[in-house]
């Protein structure tokens, strides 16, 4: 019974850090460069306008069917965060990028995986929501990445 209980334990331990660690903001420089990302990622840029993320040796040019979230937002803001120090086996080392929009007051986020580029999750932020009884503050509403999406996605990286 002891070792079931430190087993549950040490699970639950490990969950609770990836729940509870926090983002490392990135900067993004007037040239697009990314600063604050471990050596490994690095040299990293994002092109706002191409809407192009580099990253080490590996590019992706964020495809149609990710940017559809946010087109049409006349001028989206750009941000990034980035998580490299949780434990890889429960959830990608990633970078976050978040969509934001004054004239839609509406959020994206995309999170790529640091490794390959590849975007695994995408979600639309909504603010003061209810959901099946629950107020949430902040509501990050999952949107499914459909089988043509994840081609597309895969086409898009590539390397230096």
């Amino acid at each position: 019974m002891k070792i079931i209980l430190l087993l549950f334990l040490a699970f639950n331990h490990n969950i609770m850090n990836v729940l509870a660690h926090e983002d490392t903001p990135i900067r993004m420089e007037n040239n697009g460069a990314l600063v604050g990302l471990p050596e490994k990622y690095s040299p990293a840029s994002f092109d706002s306008s191409g809407l192009i993320l580099d990253v080490g040796n590996k590019i992706i040019s964020i495809p149609d069917c990710v940017t559809r979230y946010f087109a049409g937002d006349r001028s989206p803001t750009f941000t990034f965060t980035a998580s490299w120090y949780h434990d890889s086996e429960l959830l990608p080392y990633y970078i976050s990028l978040v969509v934001s929009s004054e004239q839609n007051q509406s959020y994206i986020q995309i999170l790529f995986n640091l490794e390959t580029l590849e975007i695994f999750e995408i979600n639309k932020i909504q603010e003061d929501v209810s959901v099946d009884g629950v107020s949430y503050s902040l509501y990050f509403n999952a949107q499914e990445i459909s089988e043509n999406c994840k081609e597309e996605i895969s086409n898009s990286i590539t390397k230096k």
